[in-house]
């Protein structure tokens, strides 16, 4: 199953059909970049990730070109896709459905330069399409974020390479809508709303610049590790719900904003680093250690920066689900 869609996207922005590819843009930024910096700040004064322009300037993701643009120092692991569609085979042999929540480019919604919105996402569009073959849920959020931009709703921080507290509040009501009702008492969860002041990773040192973002905090006890619900992720499932490592806040990230959403505790596995293989590990090693445990779950979320489907050193291993 594909979410937001590769066909609507295509009705919905038609001019994407004859609009240069994204590549000789971001090409054009990173030669513009000094050794060492992380963050380009484009015409628009937004500032982006060197990862996320070196994943755009790869150009189309098809599984020939792969082995040839992505990063994994194992050949075997450049492409993301049989790895993915292996686990999500492997997890619905359980009972368990796989939700894929690849957060899309900056610069597909915040576009700089000659790009257009929504241009920037239009090679991952082939690749969602592979999965989608495979029987992989992919909430593609593209469409979604476009819409609430023109609605006025900032969706990414503009000095961090994280999305903003309104982009994961849309992307939890969508893949709440996925996962669908769970069985037990629901919970509340309230949620509170208020401003912050941040310094991003992706500004200059000593930069004194600051972004001010709307918040939206959770109250209760939203981790449990006997969740029908697990989320898997790299940092997109860590900020603003710990203050550590940069993050910048507490209880307002998007595990805490799903608890909320779906009335029910998450369980989470995070990481600060790539997490196209390690959180898939923990996984097993837990499922291993107590087979009972992986038995309650109904859905897991897996969460993490769309760059990184070339961009992650440790590549696409398979991982089993069970031993």
């Amino acid at each position: 199953m594909f979410c937001s869609f590769p066909r609507v996207f295509l009705l919905v922005f038609p001019f994407l059909l004859f609009s240069a590819a994204p590549e000789k843009e971001t090409e054009r930024a990173l030669s513009a970049m000094k050794n060492g910096e992380i963050g380009f700040r484009g015409d628009n004064g937004i500032f982006y990730h060197r990862a996320e322009l070196e994943h755009l300037a790869a150009g189309p993701l098809t599984a020939s070109r792969m082995p040839e643009i992505s990063k994994s120092r194992r050949q075997q692991g450049a492409d993301p896709v049989p790895a993915i569609a292996s686990f999500a085979a492997g997890l619905k042999k359980q009972g368990i459905q796989l939700i894929l929540v690849p957060v899309p480019p900056k610069c597909s919604i915040y576009p700089f330069g000659s790009l257009k919105e929504g241009e920037a996402s239009i090679h991952l569009q082939e690749l969602f399409g592979r999965l989608e073959k495979h029987g992989v849920t992919v909430l593609d959020m593209t469409p979604a974020f476009l819409q609430k931009k023109k609605n006025g709703e900032k969706l990414y921080c503009f000095t961090d390479s994280h999305w903003a507290p309104d982009g994961i509040l849309a992307s939890v009501k969508q893949t709440a809508q996925l996962i669908g009702p769970l069985s037990g008492t629901k919970q509340t969860f309230p949620v509170s709303r208020h401003e912050i002041t941040i310094a991003g990773d992706l500004l200059p040192q000593n930069s004194k610049e600051r972004e001010r973002l709307v918040l939206y905090t959770v109250t209760g006890n939203v981790f449990s590790e006997t969740s029908p619900v697990l989320v898997l992720g790299d940092s997109h499932t860590l900020v603003f719900s710990t203050a550590e490592d940069n993050m910048h806040a507490d209880r307002s990230g998007f595990c805490e904003l799903l608890a909320s959403e779906l009335g029910h505790p998450v369980e989470r596995m995070g990481t600060l680093g790539s997490a196209s293989t390690t959180p898939r590990v923990q996984l097993f090693r837990k499922a291993a250690a107590d087979p009972g445990w992986l038995k309650g779950k109904k859905a897991v979320v897996w969460c993490f920066a769309a760059r990184e489907l070339t961009e992650s050193s440790n590549g696409w291993i398979k991982v089993p689900v069970i031993r």
